[in-house]
């Protein structure tokens, strides 16, 4: 066996697929490639319905930094019809990458991910998603910690549990009295816990136990609670999609209102 620069490495099982002629077909599986002989890869997709999409590459190697390119073929797929439609190098965790494209429907698509630097050999390997159902995640994201809280500015929000199942929200109170803490407006995926927490002394998260809390006491799923809230006060506030699920139809509104 070959040691050193010139030792051989396998390639992925998706070579040769290093022109828009020999792309390797998506089919719903995330795809584990390799740079070890060439610094580009070809993938083709085709979506029966319109929608976004996520596309991505996670799992990196040591040595991968990755850059996603989309394009849309031409007439007999053999190659790329004109410029990007969308791309992204570094979005992602990392060296990883990361971008959203909103689809047609009954429509292919050839996407190019390359090695950003060009090298190739060892530690170069990557997985590839294309997320069908991707669901934009709300405004408000990323909200997953109390450090990343959203201030709640007096308007009801619109929130969906669109990649993870925790969103949290921060709340000042400049006079005391009884406020009420609700969701509604649901989705058919959303089964909202909300939970009320007094930040800790820097705001990066709770100093105890919920002061308050509750998953079913709205209409159906949704939740609701009332508290008094004593003068100059803040909190923090957890809401939690408890059936686990993330995606499509988890959306809801969060509201505070004074009673």
């Amino acid at each position: 066996m070959l040691t050193g620069p010139n030792r051989i490495l396998p390639k992925d099982e998706f070579e040769e697929d290093d022109t828009p002629e020999e792309f390797s077909s998506y089919t719903g599986q995330p795809q584990l490639h390799n740079f070890t002989d060439d610094a580009v890869d070809w993938v083709g997709v085709f979506f029966n319905s319109a929608g976004t999409r996520r596309f991505s590459t996670s799992s990196l190697g040591s040595r991968a930094d990755t850059c996603i390119t989309l394009f849309a073929p031409n007439a007999t797929n053999t190659d790329i019809s004109g410029p990007p439609l969308a791309s992204d190098c570094d979005s992602g965790p990392g060296q990883s990458s990361q971008l959203t494209f909103t689809s047609a429907a009954n429509k292919g698509y050839f996407v190019r991910v390359t090695q950003e630097d060009g090298s190739i050999g060892e530690n170069t390997n990557y997985t590839l998603n294309i997320d069908f159902e991707f669901v934009q995640p709300d405004s408000f994201e990323q909200d997953d910690s109390p450090v990343d809280f959203s201030p709640y500015l007096s308007q009801p929000q619109q929130h969906n549990f669109a990649d993870d199942t925790t969103d949290w929200i921060g709340i000042y109170f400049g006079t005391p009295g009884v406020r009420q803490f609700t969701t509604l407006g649901l989705g058919q995926n959303a089964d909202t816990c909300i939970s009320l927490f007094r930040p800790n002394a820097t705001n990066s998260g709770t100093s105890g136990p919920a002061v308050a809390s509750d998953c079913d006491s709205g209409p159906g799923q949704a939740s609701r609670f009332t508290f008094d809230a004593p003068e100059d006060s803040s909190y923090f506030i957890r809401v939690t999609n408890q059936n686990g699920l993330v995606g499509e139809d988890t959306e809801y509104t969060f509201s505070v209102n004074s009673q």
